[in-house]
């Protein structure tokens, strides 16, 4: 017979290739690739057939809409990219959206014992907010209309049980996004209903009284259809004794602050999905009080505090009109309010012991947008899509009780219409030239128009190198704009241009077998028309000017890997250095090395890991010139998947060595730096059901 004389080799050789052909055709059809959620280019038929059928089972490259506002490979994205998954949020015990950030490469954060800040690439200034990174929930912007900033800390929308991953995509996107977009988007993507079983309870309790309960249902409703609810509360007492030595004397409790540290919240998230149609809802409500006396405040006094309320209704829908046009429609609703009680001591004899100030900001606006992508010549694609957005209420009030005066009564609307493009052309299979512009016109100061273009070239499949540059502009916000006391000690200023930024970045990204990742990162940023404080000296009033201009430089290198056990692991360092070109100055709160590790060791059958995280931050100087010293933080958590039906069980030590550190102060502050928590824990406990 003729199969006698076949040599035994060979069938089994092309058993391999038969299997290995079958394993290609699976990867393709079922890969992000093949959706047209991804119209990219994916390693080709022929170098998947190179790999072993090992490789091919564990091929695995990252998805981020963030980029490009359409899912796509990291490596095909136009920029520098980390996605922190929610595996990671659970092993790592991240409880803020600020720790997750605080865990990426180039980033680092500051906590003013009343509000939480993230910055990156040596740029967060003591006095400014989170309105220089644009923050996304499901793509939805969620940056306030009154301060242009994003909760990070407690005050964020969600709960961070409810992420399923957060894309962090570094560098200028106002080609893109317009406003915010300046040195990076943060686009925090939920977990759905399918996420879910029926349902989900989760308690923890920590340091200084800290309790929370978190309540999650979901379900499918009809045919296509599925509801996702949950709600959270949150309360902490914090310490009872803050120590600050620039308060102390006999008059104010010998700088001890007694019970003022505590915060609470509660947050409501609800997603509705039927079809290609997708109804996000978030309201979140926190309470904080301020031991640290800003403002000049009462020092130990119970009732200084603030509340924030921040809410948003988004709506979406995708069509596709066929496999390769599409069309995303989106409506929108944000708000945000402020409340800040601020108690001062009387100075005239008439006046009472304390007189209650308080401070006030009210924002509401609506968002519409469509964008239409094509795909044409099966390699190409183009995004045109247009924004509308309309401020329906931009107030701000201060104002003292008893006695009661009027400092401030601010009220304003406007909007900003936005059309923009972006291009990709798939010059070769591995060569790839992305280029994106938009213009955004606004009432205030008139139109300002952004590109971005980027190159990107593949030598090898595992090999990449990019090339991005890019340019952005941060609005003048309605508080730098508007806010003024009367004449008194401040004044508004509706004469303020945007701030503008140009960057040029070098990225090279390897894949070191299946389970290794590298990348490098050189980069260079230029920003002109920097807002800041300013004495005017015509009349010795503090506003806002456009009076500073910047410079940086900086690298990152990051290496990570993963086992098939589940063992994984990171470490990243960032070397980044800056100057105030106005007046030859470093920067202040500028670290020049971050360096970031973290380990995730699986101790049994893949259900019990062991994750630890190590954080440095080296030194920097505050507004006064002195200087937070150098830190090394430690955190360590036990997490348990599993181990019974249903449950999961997590222990988390941060602070681990006790390691006292300080955060550069704002100028609001009497102090120049604020001493930050020694060692603290948390014990959580979920259960699916």
């Amino acid at each position: 017979m003729t199969g006698s004389n076949t040599d035994p080799h060979q069938k089994t050789s092309k058993r391999l290739q038969a299997l290995r052909a079958l394993a290609v055709a699976a990867f393709l059809l079922s890969s992000p690739f093949a959706s047209t959620e991804a119209q990219t280019h994916p390693p080709t038929a022929e170098e998947l057939m190179d790999l072993t059928i090992d490789e091919l089972l564990d091929v695995n490259i990252d998805k981020v809409y963030g980029a490009s506002k359409y899912a796509q490979p990291t490596t095909q994205a136009p920029a520098s990219i980390t996605i922190v998954t929610s595996t990671q949020i659970q092993r790592f015990g991240y409880r803020t959206l600020a720790e997750i950030l605080r865990s990426v490469r180039g980033f680092y954060t500051r906590d003013d014992r009343n509000y939480s800040y993230a910055g990156l690439r040596g740029f967060l200034r003591p006095e400014d907010g989170n309105s220089r990174i644009l923050f996304l929930i499901n793509g939805h912007r969620i940056n306030d209309n009154i301060f242009d900033a994003g909760a990070v800390g407690t005050d964020f929308l969600i709960d961070v049980d409810l992420i399923e991953r957060v894309e962090v995509v570094r560098g200028p996107s106002s080609a893109l996004y317009g406003n915010s977009a300046f040195f990076a988007v943060v686009n925090v993507v939920t977990k759905e209903a399918s996420d879910f079983n029926q349902g989900e309870v989760s308690g923890e309790v920590g340091s200084f009284d800290t309790y929370k309960v978190r309540f999650s249902l979901a379900g499918t409703l009809h045919e296509n259809a599925s509801l996702l609810v949950s709600g959270t509360y949150f309360d902490r007492d914090g310490e009872n004794r803050l120590y600050y030595p620039e308060f102390d004397s006999p008059d104010t409790n010998f700088g001890i602050a007694r019970n003022l540290n505590w915060d609470r919240f509660y947050n409501i998230f609800s997603q509705y999905h039927y079809q290609s149609f997708t109804l996000d809802v978030g309201l979140n409500v926190r309470e904080k009080g301020i031991p640290t006396a800003p403002f000049e405040t009462a020092f130990n006094h119970p009732d200084n505090s603030t509340e924030d309320l921040s809410a948003f209704i988004n709506a979406r829908h995708i069509h596709q009109f066929s496999e390769d046009l599409e069309l995303t429609s989106r409506l929108s609703y944000g708000q945000f309010n402020f409340d800040g009680e601020y108690i001062y001591e009387g100075e005239l004899p008439t006046d009472p012991d304390f007189i209650p100030n308080f401070d006030q900001a009210r924002g509401m606006w609506a968002i519409g947008e469509t964008i239409l992508r094509q795909r044409f010549m099966e390699r190409h694609q183009a995004i045109a899509g247009f924004e509308y957005r309309y401020d329906l209420q931009r107030d701000q009030r201060n104002f003292d009780r008893s006695p009661a005066f009027e400092y401030l009564d601010s009220s304003q609307s406007g909007n900003v219409w936005s059309p923009f493009a972006t291009m990709e052309f798939n010059i070769r299979t591995n060569l790839t030239v992305n280029a994106g512009v938009r213009h955004d016109q606004y009432e205030t100061f008139g139109g300002t128009t952004n590109p971005r273009a980027a190159l990107i070239y593949q030598p090898r499949t595992k090999t990449t190198l990019k090339y991005v540059y890019g340019e952005a502009f941060r609005a003048p916000n309605a508080f730098e704009l508007y806010y003024g006391d009367s004449g008194s000690t401040a004044k508004p200023n509706p004469a303020l241009n945007p701030e503008e930024i140009r960057t040029h970045e070098l990225i090279w990204e390897e894949r070191i077998g299946t389970r290794f990742e590298s990348s490098v990162s050189i980069f260079q940023y230029d920003i002109d028309n920097l807002i800041s404080q300013d004495l005017d000296p015509i009349d010795d009033l503090l506003t806002y000017n456009n009076i500073d201009s910047i410079r940086a430089q900086g690298f990152e290198f990051e290496f990570s890997g993963r086992q098939a056990s589940g063992l994984q692991g990171k470490v990243s360092y960032a070397y980044q250095h800056g100057e105030n070109l106005s007046n030859d100055g470093r920067l202040f709160n500028a670290p020049s090395h971050l360096v970031k590790f973290n380990l995730a060791v699986p101790l049994w059958k893949e259900s019990i890991f062991l994750g630890w995280e190590t954080l440095y931050t080296s030194s920097r100087m505050a507004i006064t010139r002195d200087r937070a010293k150098a830190f090394w933080l430690n955190n360590l958590t036990l997490f348990g998947h599993e181990i019974r039906p249903g449950v999961e069980l997590s222990a988390s030590v941060y602070n681990l060595f006790d390691e006292r550190y300080f955060e550069s102060a704002g100028p609001e502050h009497t102090q120049s730096l604020i001493e930050q928590e020694g060692r603290t824990f948390r014990v959580k406990l979920s259960y699916h059901f």
